[in-house]
């Protein structure tokens, strides 16, 4: 009964608005995952992956900038208030500009970055010091102890997980993806006072 609106797009910057079953703007949200609204902006190959968090104004619109020119899918997350579960809807923008694709890197299940490795086994994911020694700085990011969003390769479907439990240097995301596909994963966890992104490309027989 949620029905995205594009108002206009200027200068790099798009500005929507959720309209909801009467056809009135959604004014009043509740925060779910950390925020009041998760925008995913991401080139429709998976190449560049953007996790922002736009303010919404009185009138219910918000403006995301398009870090870019080219094609981009923007996926927004939220709760309006009149909603007992998130509403999850997407724009496909596109102003032409000729951008080249590309290809998914293959599968590989232990990435270093900012001193760390983390290593993936199914849909839980070990962060160790590059050294093999246990890691030191890990920080919440949003409210929980990691974000994993996923987004599978073709019809771009949008998933977003939550680790369980609390156990340092792990994240546990449990049966994780059942849906087949290839799928770019995004992990986000707080590093040393910054947002640590970490990709992953998984094929889900």
């Amino acid at each position: 009964g949620y029905q995205l609106v594009t108002d206009g797009i200027q200068a790099g910057v798009a500005t929507f608005h959720l309209n909801d079953a009467d056809g009135k703007a959604v004014t009043d949200f509740t925060e779910a995952h950390g925020a009041i609204l998760h925008t995913v902006v991401i080139r429709p190959d998976l190449s560049d992956f953007n996790h922002v968090h736009p303010t919404v104004g009185p009138d219910g619109s918000w403006s995301v900038d398009l870090p870019a020119p080219g094609p981009w899918h923007i996926v927004f997350d939220s709760m309006p208030a009149s909603s007992s579960a998130s509403i999850v809807v997407a724009a496909n923008l596109d102003d032409e500009v000729p951008v080249a694709t590309v290809a998914l890197p293959p599968p590989d299940d232990t990435v270093d970055v900012d001193g760390l490795a983390v290593t993936r086994t199914g849909f839980n994911f070990a962060v160790t010091a590059a050294n093999g020694g246990a890691a030191t700085g890990l920080e919440p990011f949003l409210g929980q102890p990691a974000h994993l969003v996923a987004i599978r390769q073709g019809d771009l479907a949008y998933t977003h997980l939550h680790p369980s439990g609390d156990m340092s240097g792990m994240f546990m995301f449990g049966g994780g993806i059942a849906q087949p596909g290839t799928y770019r994963l995004f992990l986000q966890f707080g590093h040393n006072g910054q947002v640590l992104t970490v990709a992953f490309t998984v094929v889900v027989p």
